[in-house]
């Protein structure tokens, strides 16, 4: 009882986000299908790589943007990327597209939800798996994970029409209405309510019937996870802090399985007492 107290007061307070942490991007749009779903995807990738490049700062070679992709241009910006990311790192993958059954259509092979997991698995950092494709819901079932976020734009494998979810999921980094706690940045929860609400308004307002309902797995996380950079984080001895608690937290979360109970719940209720004391204006 204790443990879900000091929980629930950690999660009200602003946290500072991985100030340590470098942010890294992987933005992919597949096969298109045809010409107008080739323009869509292909402006929705560009859209979301400008934002994170001209608004967000991200480095050129921090951002990988793959249209019509293939399996081997994939496995080779993984390779590289498993190179270059650490532990600390936030790795965001962002899936644009079609899907069938569970793949991702690509160009030629396509890569079922399995070897994505296997693909994932061996880079070190922190991920964020976002998924915006039609029958997308398989993805969470196999890439979930303790520590991590994953996204989709359904709810379930039947859910194969055309999502309109990636059209709000991108404009909700610059939308200053999806920032709901006016902090200056937009959460990967805000991002996934703004988006989750516009798709729900999109058809009320043509009169259909919802066709998509996006899932998300890593509430915690993504409360506290962000593409955006806090700006000066890195100078802050206490936004550093902040940082290391929240990685310690998320390591120890991965090993509960492995630890006496009695254990992981003292750890864990050291580590949030001072993430509660510290993150405190």
């Amino acid at each position: 009882m204790r443990i879900r107290v000091l929980i629930a007061a950690v999660l009200t307070l602003p946290f500072a986000g991985r100030a340590s942490a470098d942010n890294y991007a992987l933005i992919v749009s597949g096969a298109s299908g045809g010409p107008a779903y080739a323009e869509k995807y292909n402006g929705w990738r560009t859209t979301l790589t400008s934002t994170l490049r001209s608004k967000f700062g991200y480095p050129d070679e921090r951002v990988v943007s793959i249209g019509d992709a293939s399996k081997d241009q994939l496995l080779q910006a993984f390779a590289k990327l498993r190179l270059r990311l650490t532990k600390d790192d936030v790795l965001a993958v962002m899936l644009m597209g079609h899907g069938t059954g569970e793949k991702f259509n690509l160009i030629g092979p396509d890569m079922p939800a399995t070897e994505w997991a296997a693909q994932l698995k061996a880079i070190p950092a922190r991920i964020v798996f976002v998924d915006m494709a039609s029958s997308s819901f398989p993805f969470l079932r196999q890439l979930s994970a303790p520590g991590r976020i994953v996204i989709t734009a359904a709810e379930s494998d039947a859910q194969q029409f055309e999502t309109v979810f990636p059209e709000f999921f991108v404009k909700a980094f610059s939308e200053g209405s999806a920032d709901t706690d006016k902090d200056g940045r937009v959460s990967m929860l805000e991002a996934f309510t703004y988006a989750s609400a516009n798709v729900r308004t999109w058809f009320d307002q043509h009169n259909q019937l919802p066709t998509e309902h996006a899932m998300l797995s890593g509430e915690v996380e993504a409360r506290a996870t962000f593409l955006q950079p806090r700006a000066g984080a890195s100078n802050d001895p206490r936004a550093k802090r902040q940082a290391e608690l929240e990685s310690a937290i998320a390591d120890l979360r991965a090993k509960r399985s492995s630890m006496p109970p009695a254990a992981y719940d003292a750890e864990l209720e050291r580590l949030l007492v001072e993430l509660a004391r510290i993150s405190r204006p």
